[in-house]
């Protein structure tokens, strides 16, 4: 349900307002000086969702660079963001199904046992916490990327090695994925270790005395 909020009323409308910058530049034939950008902003997030979503067909992505655009590519992407937009709606209502059935099925076979089960693991200001509930900005453009910061709790990590976002719940360990407390009580440790031998073989003393040594030697060698 996170994932498709985030697709299809935070990507889509983003994704919108900046075709819709392109379409009035070509109209008017003059270009913005955020019109290249605006553009590669589009590229990047279209080769990203033919990736999420391949059975979704735009044969344009190529064409979207400021040599090759033309208003029917652009007419073409907006009719392409908008069968994505459906696509998460309907992502989004059988996410809603499942978890109704799933609440009404619990709540059937043992109603205490859930109302406990949610008193002992529902914290409200928590859940504020992790899904950046008070954040202002749901959706930033870093780097010609348009980057999520909604529900960064339900966010997949990206990179293939233990680096993830901020409340990342899972981490990746050569591609698969970890239980996030797990990595880090590991590098915890694999950090304890390394300053152990560090301190046992006085790692740092030899590393300070061999850079006097050097020193000293050019000390020397310019005399």
């Amino acid at each position: 349900m996170s994932k498709a909020k985030y697709k299809k009323d935070f990507w889509y409308n983003e994704v919108k307002g900046k075709l819709e910058n392109v379409r009035n530049d070509l109209e008017k034939g003059a270009r913005r000086e955020n019109f290249n950008k605006d553009l590669q902003v589009i590229y990047n997030e279209f080769k990203k969702e033919k990736t999420l979503t391949p059975d979704i067909k735009f044969d344009y992505v190529e064409s979207l660079t400021p040599d090759k655009i033309s208003p029917d590519i652009v007419s073409s992407a907006f009719s392409y963001i908008d069968l994505i937009r459906k696509y998460y709606i309907a992502y989004s209502n059988n996410a809603k199904d499942r978890r109704e059935s799933l609440l009404t099925r619990l709540q059937s076979e043992d109603s205490e046992g859930f109302l406990r089960l949610r008193d002992m693991y529902t914290n409200e200001s928590l859940e504020e916490f992790v899904t950046n509930k008070n954040e202002t900005d749901k959706i930033i453009e870093f780097k010609v990327e348009i980057m999520q910061k909604l529900d960064p709790i339900y966010m997949d990590p990206k990179h293939n090695f233990v680096k993830a976002h901020f409340y990342s719940p899972e981490k990746k360990v050569f591609g698969n994925n970890m239980d996030t407390f797990t990595i880090n009580v590991l590098v915890l440790w694999f950090m304890n270790i390394a300053l152990y031998f560090a301190l046992y073989f006085r790692l740092l003393k030899k590393v300070l005395d061999s850079g006097d040594v050097v020193m000293g030697k050019k000390l020397k060698g310019s005399e």
